[in-house]
């Protein structure tokens, strides 16, 4: 499986045979431009599937996605069941999370707690679990860059690339390092630009608030 993969190639680099998985100390400006999507989403449900930790989630607001791609909605985010080879084990049923991830074979979205934002830069310490959207709100600075996508420009070769294969949609197949550009998606638009966002209704809807 492609997630299986993924987490593969993390395990060999970040853990050099450790126990416990080791992400590299990084930036706002290092997660946005390792992931392909950076979205707001609702966790509905968790379970384990065929040796994976499946997250069933109302995605209803796109801070970073590919172009002509809509995922809002509910959708399946997949990680590895094991913290030691950088699961993303920390989202629990009725939180409300800033995640982000790739794109896997069949555009299955992959996430990893190499990929947690931090709230703010230069903060030592490593960052273990995506925060709580509620966090991020009250954090302005944070939240107006991500709004706004107000990033400084990813390098077009980062340290230690060695060449990914790109899939059909453009997006990365598996990262040959920890944090690498994603999507290749602008990350200076036009400030009129909105993310995408589920209307009201339909989200009170798909969490039954209704």
């Amino acid at each position: 499986m492609d997630l299986v993969f993924s987490i593969l190639i993390f395990a060999t680099i970040f853990t050099a045979v450790k126990s416990d998985c080791e992400c590299p100390e990084k930036t706002q400006l290092d997660v946005w431009c390792a992931c392909d999507w950076i979205s707001r989403i609702y966790i509905l449900q968790r379970k384990e599937v065929g040796g994976e930790l499946q997250y069933k989630a109302v995605v209803y607001q796109n801070f970073k996605i590919p172009k002509g791609k809509n995922l809002v909605g509910v959708h399946d985010i997949f990680t590895a069941t094991n913290k030691s080879i950088c699961g993303e084990t920390s989202l629990k049923p009725g939180g409300d999370y800033l995640v982000g991830g790739l794109f896997g074979m069949q555009g299955r979205m992959i996430t990893s707690s190499c990929f947690a934002m931090p709230m703010v830069d230069g903060i030592p310490g490593k960052v273990r679990e995506a925060p709580r959207f509620h966090t991020v709100l009250t954090n302005s600075e944070l939240y107006h860059k991500l709004i706004l996508k107000k990033f400084d420009e990813c390098p077009a070769h980062p340290i230690g690339d060695t060449g990914n294969q790109t899939g059909s949609s453009g997006s990365k197949t598996g990262p040959q390092n920890g944090l690498q550009p994603g999507s290749g998606q602008e990350t200076t638009p036009k400030p009129e630009q909105e993310p995408q966002k589920m209307p009201l209704d339909e989200t009170r809807k798909i969490l039954a608030f209704d």
